[in-house]
């Protein structure tokens, strides 16, 4: 087995901010995979299992987007925008040298990588969509269904949540926590990086608040109405769609991407609700280590 490399850290500076990026592995012959992170606020803790893709002989870029972690903190006001995250997004990129990378971005994190592509900013080798949308508006009816199909003791509370706008409120709590138990991630109990993760949004929730309102259950905020399912053929970067069986991004998003991008792949972990890289994380990382080798087969090794 190989032995893992010690991290390192940087920061990116844009706006008179600082975004703190971790880096794995050594710069190879295979490009570097850059990783957003969901949430927002969720941080780059939950996706640590993804370290393990250095012994393949690839770097891993993570990054705490601003308003978590490590990075700099904002006000619950402080002009939270997608153009925001996007300029974070190339900052990191230009801070660590990423020229040519793939990107995967993960929940909130692939709705990024989906507007940042569409800008076709360049260098981007694959795309990985995991776990993600491309449509609010779609997004909220799936979880309205996915809410529906829970037992009776737990969909007729919500259904009279989501009735009353109070599905944020603390009397809902462990309603919404007991289908974040069966879509969100179904180990039991959860990954302390997924504990850490969660406590971090919760500490930090003005990312969130701004950009998908305050329930998990009913995305409003900024984006309540964004929708890219119009453009999703303008991207002609290798993709790989990724899902679990019984996603809080549920089947139908996952389809959506994967019809409208031509060249994609679809891939659905059966054990897996929204985490699979924690909940299925050795096949996880069999997929993405053959999506990524296969992508730079077709175009040649990594220069420089």
């Amino acid at each position: 087995m190989r032995e893992y490399t010690p991290a390192t850290e940087g920061y990116a500076a844009f706006r008179g901010f600082k975004t703190r990026f971790r880096v794995v592995g050594k710069s190879q012959s295979r490009r570097a995979l850059l990783c957003i992170h969901g949430g927002p606020g969720y941080g780059l803790d939950y996706l640590e299992p993804l370290d393990a893709m250095q012994t393949t002989g690839r770097q891993v870029v993570f990054y705490d987007q601003l308003g978590c972690g490590r990075s700099d903190h904002r006000g619950p006001d402080a002009g939270w925008s997608m153009a925001l995250f996007l300029e974070e997004l190339q900052a990191v990129r230009d801070a660590a040298g990423l020229a040519e990378c793939h990107l995967l971005g993960h929940g909130w994190g692939g709705m990024l990588a989906l507007e940042y592509a569409l800008a076709q900013p360049g260098g981007i080798e694959s795309l990985v969509l995991a776990d993600t949308v491309a449509s609010i508006p779609q997004w909220r009816q799936g979880l309205a269904r996915l809410g529906s199909s829970m037992p009776e003791e737990i969909s007729g509370p919500l259904q009279r949540h989501r009735l009353t706008g109070s599905l944020a409120t603390p009397p809902c709590r462990c309603i919404i926590d007991a289908f974040l138990r069966r879509h969100f991630c179904r180990m039991n109990p959860w990954p302390e990086c997924l504990e850490r993760s969660v406590e971090e949004a919760r500490r930090h929730p003005g990312a969130r608040l701004a950009m998908l309102g305050p329930s998990e259950l009913e995305p409003a905020g900024q984006l309540a109405d964004w929708d890219v399912t119009a453009r999703l053929g303008e991207i002609e970067t290798p993709t790989l769609v990724v899902s679990g069986r019984y996603d809080l991004a549920p089947p139908e998003a996952a389809a959506t991407l994967y019809r409208g991008v031509a060249s994609s792949e679809w891939v659905v972990f059966e054990h897996s609700a929204h985490v699979p890289h924690l909940e299925e994380t050795q096949r996880y990382l069999e997929v993405l280590d053959g999506f990524l080798a296969r992508t730079e087969g077709r175009r040649g090794p990594a220069s420089g």
